[in-house]
């Protein structure tokens, strides 16, 4: 199932509570950071205002459970295996990032993408589409023998930040669906 740009929501504005159960914790370094003094005032925010990001939920949970065939148990399995496979693309996504291997790069960012695409994490899906695209193209330009701009880097950087703040998010808000979940699971027998 592909990602749609039409995303389904249950009405929650996406945002949720600090989790309370123990959940594995993220082990991301600190996100790559640009030194273009030209470009710095593209921010994250800029980018959740320009891609309309915060009126999407974090999560399709209507595709989560089907692609689950609404089974609460295989959904945190995969949760779960989403966590490690998170901590390993995106620190290639920086490693990579950090040593201008875009081919890298854009790889590590699809693997996210097709994996957070089929569980319905739509948004997050989207910036990995991003940085993919823009490794593909950096990629390509620096095998063109053509030099990357300071904006192009920059713009790359912004989006990687952007996806540790996203995936933080995504954590937050599966948590309290899972607790939902449960709840409805234990309620309906």
């Amino acid at each position: 199932m592909g990602c749609t740009s039409s995303l389904v929501h249950d009405g929650s504005n996406g945002t949720a509570q600090q989790a309370t159960t123990s959940q594995k914790e993220s082990k991301a370094s600190p996100v790559p950071k640009s030194t273009n003094s030209e470009s710095q005032a593209l921010t994250t925010e800029d980018i959740y205002q320009a891609e309309d990001l915060r009126s999407k939920p974090i999560i399709d949970e209507k595709i989560a459970l089907e692609q689950v065939n609404d089974d609460a148990e295989l959904l945190q399995e995969l949760n779960n295996m989403m966590y490690e496979q998170f901590d390993k693309s995106f620190s290639d996504i920086q490693v990579s990032y950090e040593k201008n291997d875009y081919f890298t790069l854009w790889k590590a960012a699809h693997s996210l993408k097709g994996a957070t695409c089929n569980l319905g994490i739509n948004r997050f899906a989207h910036i990995c589409k991003v940085v993919q695209q823009y490794g593909q193209d950096m990629d390509a330009l620096i095998k063109a023998g053509t030099s990357l701009t300071k904006e192009q880097t920059h713009k790359c950087a912004v989006f990687i930040q952007l996806m540790a703040i996203e995936w933080e998010e995504y954590r937050k808000y599966y948590e309290e669906f899972s607790q939902r979940l449960a709840r409805f699971q234990a309620a309906n027998g």
